[in-house]
């Protein structure tokens, strides 16, 4: 069980009401959250077969996911975070899935960046580079992360100007724009995207999924864990403008959390300003500009 103290003294009152949305907030947690996402990857079952499912290949077997993986290639390089980080057995293929809740119009640019940092966390120094594994992204994104409405992209490279020749780097990159799971022309793609967009159980792998995120949140370990990531990350908040976002995590995680950590602030903001707590409040809550949580008000107004 995680445990947390909160490095600056909260307003009580604050603190009690940030609790009571935490509550709230747990009740409702969906696969779509990073936090159930990726505790029911933790299944080797369920995780290969998403994979599988997803990327349409057969896997043999992977090795045991690490959730909420850290890569740090240089002290002052910035640090990333992975949801769920997965190796074949061998080696010869690792996979990497991202669920998203928030579009920051960078994913292009994140997903550039989290290959570099798989690659070098898998080539030892002095190796061919033909030692590289095959590796996979996978982006499941609940709005539309490039705006064109289509139910998946794909990330190609070409070697000829008429986009006509592709190369293998052995690198290949999916989005999935969970909000056009109806248009997914794979019928078990969709209802596993129909899943995390609705909750709609309807399949043996949906029911399965939906039975392991209920038995999760019944469980008081489950809970606590939750309330300590949600204290801790409200913590870093209170400290961004001083001490800067990637300083977070204390508990062995340096840096590489500054887009979750805003992140979370955002959905933070919504549930506060849902509970009526007026736009001072939320500001000072989330550490957010106050233009920011007046823009998110009116967004909620419409």
């Amino acid at each position: 069980m995680l445990e947390v103290k909160l490095s600056r003294d909260v307003p009580q009152n604050l603190l009690e009401e940030l609790k009571k949305v935490w509550k709230q907030e747990w009740k409702k947690l969906t696969l779509a959250d990073d936090f159930i996402f990726s505790r029911v990857m933790q299944n080797i079952e369920i995780c290969k077969e998403v994979l599988e499912l997803l990327l349409k290949i057969n896997i043999t077997k992977i090795e045991y996911p690490t959730v909420q993986k850290v890569f740090q290639s240089l002290k002052n390089s910035k640090g990333i975070r992975l949801d769920v980080y997965v190796q074949e057995t061998g080696g010869q293929r690792v996979f990497d899935i991202e669920i998203q809740t928030v579009i920051t119009k960078e994913e292009a640019l994140r997903a550039r960046y989290y290959q570099g940092m798989l690659d070098l966390d898998n080539l030892l120094k002095g190796n061919d580079y033909t030692e590289l594994p095959q590796t996979y992204i996978i982006f499941l994104c609940m709005k539309d992360p490039f705006g064109l409405n289509l139910p998946v992209y794909h990330k190609q490279s070409f070697i000829d100007p008429d986009n006509r020749h592709s190369y293998d780097d052995k690198t290949k990159k999916i989005f999935y724009n969970v909000g056009r799971y109806q248009d997914v022309e794979d019928p078990k793609i969709r209802r596993f995207l129909g899943y995390l967009k609705k909750k709609e159980t309807s399949d043996k792998l949906t029911r399965r999924l939906d039975q392991m995120v209920e038995e999760l949140k019944a469980i008081e370990m489950g809970f606590s864990d939750y309330i300590a990531i949600r204290q801790r990350e409200f913590d870093w908040l209170r400290q961004g403008k001083e001490e800067g976002y990637i300083h977070g995590l204390k508990a062995g995680l340096e840096q590489g959390l500054e887009q979750g950590a805003h992140q979370k602030a955002v959905e933070t903001a919504e549930k506060l300003l849902s509970m009526g707590l007026s736009l001072e409040q939320v500001a000072e809550g989330t550490n957010l500009p106050l233009e920011t949580i007046q823009r998110l008000g009116n967004a909620t107004k419409n």
